[in-house]
C-alpha cells in the first residue's frame, strides 16, 4: 500500500541524491559491469528500490482485480506491439547492431526469470513511483510523462541510440499505466514485457 512521504519534503540534499542516483547506477551495470549486466541492473535496482522504500514507503497497490489484470494484458502487447515495430524501423535504419548489443549483454537463459522480476519491478517503483507520482506529479505539479525523458537519457551512458529510443517508448507506455492504473499494474507489465523480448520472443 502507499505510505506518506518518511523523509521530510524539506529535504533537499536526500530528493537531489534521489534524482542523481540513476545517472551513476546505470554507467555501473552498462559499463563497469557490462560482462556481468544483469548481476549490475540486480544491484542498480535494489539501490533505487532502497531508497524508494525509505523515502516513499513501497508504493504498490496490492489490488488486482480482473479489470487491472484486462488493463495488463493490453499495455503488455501494446508494449510489445511498439517493439515490433521499432524493430522493423531499427532493420531499416541499419541500427540493429544497437539491438544485438542489447540481447549480447543479457543473454537468453531461462535462469533470467527471476533477476528480470526482480530490475522489472524495482525499476517501477523507482521510475514510475518515486519519481513519477511524488517527485514530478506530486511535489513539482508536471504532468507524468515528463518522468519518460530522464528515463531514456539515463541511457546515454550506454552509447547505444536504440537504448535511449526504447527507453523513451517504455516510459511513455509504462508512465501513462502506472499513472492510470497504478504501480503494480506497470510492474507486471514491465516483467511480463521483458520476459517476452528477452526470453520468449526475441526480436534479434
Amino acid at each position: 500500500m502507499e505510505e506518506g512521504c518518511r523523509v521530510r519534503p524539506g529535504d533537499k540534499g536526500f530528493t537531489l541524491t534521489y534524482i542523481i542516483a540513476p545517472w551513476l547506477l546505470w554507467p555501473f551495470a552498462f559499463i563497469l559491469l557490462s560482462e556481468h549486466f544483469i548481476t549490475g541492473m540486480t544491484i542498480a535496482t535494489a539501490i533505487l528500490g532502497g531508497l524508494t522504500l525509505w523515502k516513499f514507503g513501497l508504493l504498490l497497490d496490492r489490488k488486482l482485480d480482473r479489470r487491472k489484470l484486462l488493463v495488463i494484458i493490453v499495455y503488455t502487447i501494446i508494449l510489445f506491439l511498439a517493439f515490433a515495430g521499432g524493430d522493423k524501423l531499427v532493420d531499416i535504419l541499419g541500427l540493429n547492431q544497437g539491438v544485438t548489443q542489447v540481447y549480447r549483454s543479457v543473454g537468453r537463459s531461462p535462469m533470467l526469470i527471476l533477476p528480470l522480476a526482480w530490475i522489472g519491478v524495482w525499476e517501477e517503483v523507482y521510475w514510475r513511483g518515486g519519481l513519477q507520482e511524488k517527485i514530478i506529479v506530486e511535489r513539482l505539479g508536471l504532468p507524468w510523462v515528463y518522468s519518460a525523458i530522464p528515463y531514456s537519457l539515463v541511457h546515454i551512458s550506454t552509447g547505444n541510440p536504440v537504448l535511449v529510443a526504447a527507453a523513451l517508448v517504455v516510459g511513455i507506455v509504462l508512465g501513462h499505466e502506472a499513472h492510470h492504473y497504478g504501480i503494480t499494474a506497470s510492474s507486471i507489465t514491465h516483467v511480463s514485457w521483458l520476459y517476452l523480448v528477452l526470453i520468449l520472443i526475441p526480436f534479434s
